[in-house]
């Protein structure tokens, strides 16, 4: 199975035709139509029905396309990898969730070039889900989310709990503004909080929502690390009688790769704890 015919296979499933296909791959749409037959035939069955509307997966296709994902992904990784740099040994491909990349991204890329100088690094920010999925493929060693994804290719360790406490501004504490923090919390939250669950107003990044809140007035649901200190100044205040809910941290790791687990969680715990400029 090569890199190339899976490419191929994806670029049909994004672009719904062999022609659209071969022009995003820069090639001819019998080249297409030739990679894909072989393709079928390496597998003994048909990914496509080809008809004037386009090229539609079927049943072996839509079974297909995870591995097609995996294995494009999987190169993508070789290639950012290899070669190493010549004073590495190793690498490590990192992702920090987007709402923990400040300061908790550049700060432990610090302290982990510190302590491994010899150790090729690579940080990748992105959504829990998004994450989750290359640690999986092995696109990526290990990652810092909130929500993992349990997996027979993933070791998942649990680093701390946060809170999600729903505060206000003095003076004005409307709108409500509801803030997208993972599939867990809007299902925790939609029924503790009926009446809230379709807000005029919604944010997907914690730190969108807070700057809105501080300069407008509002209210919603932070992290605790987060809003503590403008709690201890003043500037906000708590919304009473309001739910609180939980926001744990976890580091995953690709069960394939050979990591020193507990020092990633040490050198992590050290980060967490240290830090009190989180936004």
């Amino acid at each position: 199975m090569d890199y190339i015919a899976a490419k191929t296979f994806l670029s049909i499933c994004n672009t719904g035709t062999f022609g659209a296909s071969a022009v995003e791959l820069n090639v001819t749409q019998t080249t297409v139509t030739a990679r894909i037959k072989s393709l079928e035939n390496e597998l003994n069955c048909t990914l496509f029905i080809r008809n004037k509307s386009g090229a539609k997966l079927t049943k072996d296709g839509e079974h297909f396309k995870s591995y097609a994902t995996q294995i494009v992904q999987t190169w993508h990784a070789v290639k950012r990898d290899l070669p190493l740099p010549l004073v590495s040994k190793d690498s490590l491909a990192i992702g920090v969730d987007l709402t923990l990349w400040n300061p908790i991204a550049a700060k432990w890329l610090v302290q982990m070039n510190k302590n491994n100088p010899e150790l090729a690094l690579n940080l990748e920010v992105g959504d829990s889900k998004q994450l989750c999925e290359k640690v999986r493929t092995g696109g990526l060693d290990a990652a810092l989310v909130h929500q993992p994804e349990y997996s027979s290719r993933i070791i998942v360790e649990h680093l701390l709990d946060e809170k999600l406490i729903r505060v206000q501004a003095k003076n004005n504490s409307e709108p409500y503004m509801y803030i997208d923090w993972g599939d867990e919390y809007r299902r925790l939250h939609d029924n503790a909080l009926p009446e809230l669950a379709r807000s005029n107003i919604s944010i997907s990044l914690g730190p969108v929502a807070l700057q809105v809140m501080l300069k407008s007035g509002g209210s919603g649901y932070f992290r605790t690390r987060v809003i503590n200190r403008y709690l201890e100044q003043g500037l906000i205040e708590l919304t009473p009688n309001s739910p609180q809910f939980s926001y744990p941290v976890y580091l995953i790791c690709y069960a394939q790769k050979e990591i020193n687990i507990n020092k990633l969680k040490q050198q992590l715990i050290h980060v967490f704890e240290e830090n009190d400029d989180w936004f």
